[in-house]
């Protein structure tokens, strides 16, 4: 669906129809952060459901193996277009290995020890 364009055409639509409201809600990032969840009942139906207009094969066991991601995804590019790039980086990047093993490491000490 990512390859086709489900995904950004999904949340387009959402923010056209919803950027208001998230606005209202969410005055502030950390607070949309912390608070919206992508789910069956807001975007997920509706990429499925643009998917099927746009026929293209639901495969329910790849959408159940990289749900996490599309769900990540939603959420970081409603992120950027309601506040910014670098809003959108703060909520993709949760799901990175390569941003969150040297957050770990700086966070545990482990850092220090390398150093010496």
């Amino acid at each position: 669906m990512r390859d086709k364009g489900i995904i950004i055409k999904t949340v387009t639509r959402y923010i056209d129809n919803n950027r208001n409201k998230l606005l209202k809600k969410y005055k502030k990032f950390e607070t949309f952060n912390e608070q919206f969840h992508v789910d069956e009942n807001n975007l997920l139906t509706e990429m499925k459901e643009l998917a099927s207009k746009e026929r293209i094969e639901f495969k329910e066991k790849e959408y159940t193996i990289s749900l996490s991601l599309i769900k990540t995804q939603l959420k970081a590019f409603i992120s950027r277009d309601v506040w910014d790039m670098n809003e959108y980086y703060r909520v993709i990047n949760t799901i990175n290995p390569n941003v969150i093993r040297p957050i770990e490491l700086l966070k545990s000490g482990e850092y220090e020890k390398i150093l010496g």
